[in-house]
């Protein structure tokens, strides 16, 4: 397993790709295959900011699979994410002490990780005994002189601070456009220069990749990175798509392909993504509910996405981000008229997800995800049934499920039902059993069953009717369910709620802070 140093001593395990066959010969090859793609999977969703997501991905590998290395890979990556991405070390710890129990050989890291994290939450004396313990049976293990240098810092309280840090100055957002440009092409939009420090203005520059670096209009320019600049908006076209952008964007040659970031302040930003993530006729409270919870969104990103060249991605696998041309008048007021507010929980920023619609009941993060948050939980929610995609049906043939579920390595041949097998508190069928001809087996719904790789359903909260050869999925909502419900949020704004309720009611047990003006 290959580590990356992430932050101070924080170990981040890379999960692997190979898939080793034939090491038992009982071993449903196809299932292990299946929790490999699972477990690469959740590295992209990391990558992606889907951090719950991910440990969804990597307990469903876990689960599914027999072969020690990948249950070991699954609870090393599953900490990873919840002490690096999902501020949740105590889950991380008890994660390092299972993977310790089930894995001897791993004791060693998931003993100083757990020291560490100790030491992180505040809980210097565990830490301290913990940091000893680890040297007294490693003496000379591979992370004695971190320990050490704990130790030493232990000498000075800890400190945990019980509000966020106010930011100074409104942060600037690493908005990825692209990271496999052949060539770019940047324009003015008003007749304004765009330029680059030391090389010159132009209304038009093209770039693209040359021996490492970038030719500009031909030209090759011997430097790592180059930032445009321009005192108006610029359009950015790579690969025929075009974006009209605010703030600066640089060019990066990556192994030969063109790395492209916007970089602009986080309130610009949000001009663009609150109209792409809501209707502007919506009402205004309920578009100010939504421009602060992705700004909190986008906050929270770029405080966990230090390690990586940008802190969102302009489309939905973080929040679509349209450019200039998105931006509307109504929306641009309710980005105005709550800038700088960001939701907290303990003092931080939260993960504030998001779903289209809840179905008439949010879900609770911790039986979809694997993780909790107290402000991610299962409630009522029946605004959300008024408005679109509140109810769906689909119906699929036996043959058409079992072709499905091959694709992805699951062999449900002779399927003759698909019970509930782990139904969460908000009715969702978090797992179900598989009855077939060689006995049955038992799946994560969302990952395997409704995924996008099988049949495509819209949610989970369903129920499931087998009609002669045919199952019927019958349900409600679209999305994951779990946290804000976009379509549930209009309808309580048309009832004349306010933002602040409208969040409370979404995120319970956070407050509106103000982090910048």
């Amino acid at each position: 397993m290959d580590f990356r140093k992430l932050g101070q001593n924080i170990a981040v395990f890379v999960l692997l790709v190979g898939l080793p066959f034939g090491v038992h010969a009982a071993m449903n090859a196809e299932t292990e295959q299946l929790a490999r793609w699972q477990l690469n999977n959740a590295d992209l969703l990391v990558d992606e900011g889907k951090y719950m997501e991910a440990v969804e991905y990597i307990d469903s590998a876990f689960e599914m699979s027999q072969y020690p290395k990948t249950r070991s890979d699954a609870l090393l990556a599953k900490a990873m994410v919840l002490a690096t991405f999902l501020d949740a070390p105590a889950e991380a710890v008890k994660t390092y002490r299972q993977l310790a129990k089930e894995f001897p050989s791993y004791h060693e890291i998931a003993d100083y990780q757990s020291a560490f994290l100790l030491l992180q939450t505040g809980k210097n004396e565990a830490a301290k005994k913990e940091f000893r313990a680890y040297l007294a049976k490693y003496p000379n293990g591979r992370f004695h002189f971190q320990a050490e240098a704990m130790l030493e810092s232990l000498g000075v309280p800890g400190f945990r601070p019980d509000r966020p840090t106010i930011v100074e100055g409104r942060p600037v957002m690493r908005v990825l456009l692209s990271k496999r440009g052949k060539q770019v092409v940047i324009r003015t939009t008003g007749g304004e220069s765009i330029c680059i420090d030391g090389v010159g203005c132009q209304p038009t520059l093209v770039f693209k990749p040359s021996d490492g670096y970038c030719t500009v209009n031909g030209i090759l320019i011997k430097r790592p990175k180059l930032t445009v600049k321009s005192n108006g908006p610029m359009k950015v076209i790579v690969g025929g798509k075009s974006k009209k952008v605010r703030g600066n964007v640089t060019i990066e040659n990556m192994s030969g392909k063109l790395h492209v970031l916007n970089l602009v302040n986080i309130e610009d930003y949000l001009r663009s993504v609150v109209p792409a993530e809501s209707y502007s006729s919506w009402p205004m409270e309920t578009l100010k509910a939504q421009a602060i919870a992705a700004r909190t969104y986008a906050y929270y990103q770029k405080l966990h996405r230090t390690d990586r060249a940008y802190d969102v991605r302009a489309d939905t696998y973080d929040q679509m981000y349209g450019g200039v041309d998105r931006e509307t008048k109504r929306t641009d007021r309710a980005v105005l008229e709550t800038a700088g507010k960001v939701l907290t929980h303990g003092g931080k920023p939260i993960l504030s997800q998001y779903t289209a619609n809840s179905g008439g009941y949010t879900a609770d993060a911790g039986a979809v995800f694997g993780t909790s948050k107290p402000y991610l939980i299962a409630h009522s929610d029946p605004a959300s049934l008024k408005g679109k995609m509140a109810s769906w049906k689909r119906s699929y043939t036996t043959g058409e499920i079992i072709r499905a579920l091959r694709k992805i390595g699951v062999d449900a041949s002779g399927l003759t039902s698909i019970a509930p097998e782990f139904t969460g508190p908000s009715g969702r069928l978090v797992k179900v059993r598989l009855h077939h001809a060689k006995g049955s087996t038992v799946v994560r719904t969302r990952t395997t069953l409704a995924s996008s790789r099988v049949l495509k359903l819209p949610e989970v909260l369903m129920g499931i009717e087998k009609q002669g050869d045919t199952y019927v999925f019958r349900g409600r909502g679209h999305g994951h369910g779990v946290g804000y419900s976009q379509w549930g949020a209009a309808e309580l704004g048309k009832q004349q709620w306010r933002y602040g309720q409208i969040l409370a009611f979404y995120y319970p047990n956070t407050i509106v802070e103000n982090l910048w003006e």
